[in-house]
């Protein structure tokens, strides 16, 4: 909770101190959810967080929650945490609350960052005389610039498997027949595979949650849509699920694109070697893996996400 009040305080003081880092946003509000989802499991079965009434644990912990649901947690935010939501309406109700912070409103809308107002006043300058036009040419000769490339991975040789191609295969037909395109065309000098595991399993609760889990990180992977494609899956129950998956990478090392999202330290991404899925006498057992997790048929799943 500490790190989401330090992020609101930073909001309003971000113009004059120090800039709005987006990165780090993010990553307190996913601890935030973590935190509440661990609250909310607690409060299951529970009015007060100890005993039958109110205790110096409900005032901590409802106080810790009074910036964030007035200035950060709207709506949608809140759904998932019905229990914790409960208590605070329970708790930021008795008398003693309200004769200190009054008729408590939630949060309609999140705070979001507004940059600083630019000065537009521009400092005048002498005028400069007109240079005399260059005498005309039948040809520009000029040579013009090469264009910087967008990513790192833009340099890299070509290859002949294209991403493009294996989207609209995998999309357009049945799992077997798409992966068997994929190990007909796939190219492991210029491309790599990587398993990804969730770092925190013993930590999730809800299946519907550890499916958002996924959501969010693909949001996160924008400028990594033109080199990567993914299959992430849930599998096992309500309080006893994991996050695993497949990632296909341009190159051979995890880019700039993927591991400067906010939500990547929260994966082990382990590389699946070439000798690893090389077919010589029948599928291996990564193969057979990575074909699971493309179709969706790993034992146990629940859900699940593509990148794509």
């Amino acid at each position: 909770m500490r790190s989401v009040n330090m992020y609101l305080d930073g909001l309003h003081l971000c113009s004059v101190i120090a800039p709005y880092i987006k990165p780090n946003v993010e990553n307190s509000i996913q601890k935030l959810q973590r935190s509440l989802s661990a609250l909310n499991k607690s409060l299951e079965s529970k009015t007060y967080l100890v005993g039958e009434d109110v205790t110096y644990a409900d005032i901590v912990m409802v106080c810790s929650l009074v910036r964030p649901f007035n200035l950060l947690c709207d709506k949608e935010f809140r759904a998932p945490y019905k229990n914790v939501v409960r208590h605070f309406n329970t708790v930021v109700n008795k008398p003693h609350f309200k004769s200190v912070i009054g008729d408590f409103k939630y949060c309609e809308k999140a705070l979001k960052n507004v940059p600083p107002k630019q000065d537009n006043k521009k400092e005048e300058k002498p005028k400069k005389k007109a240079a005399a036009p260059p005498p005309p040419s039948s040809a520009d000769d000029t040579p013009k610039p090469t264009p910087k490339p967008k990513s790192a991975l833009d340099l890299l040789p070509k290859s002949s498997f294209v991403l493009d191609d294996w989207k609209r295969t995998y999309s357009n037909n049945d799992t077997d027949v798409a992966m068997k395109w994929f190990w007909e065309h796939f190219d492991p000098q210029g491309w790599s595979i990587w398993k990804a595991t969730y770092k925190y399993n013993d930590e999730l609760t809800l299946v519907f949650m550890s499916n958002n889990l996924i959501g969010g990180f693909f949001a996160r992977l924008e400028r990594a849509r033109k080199y990567a494609f993914a299959s992430m899956v849930v599998t096992g129950t309500n309080n006893n699920n994991a996050i695993s998956g497949y990632f296909i990478i341009r190159g051979q090392e995890v880019p700039y694109e993927i591991y400067d999202a906010a939500a990547y330290d929260s994966y082990d991404f382990v590389k699946i070697e070439p000798s690893q899925y090389e077919e010589k006498k029948g599928p291996c057992h990564a193969t057979r893996s990575t074909s699971k997790y493309m179709a969706w048929e790993v034992d146990g799943i629940a859900g699940g996400k593509t990148f794509k």
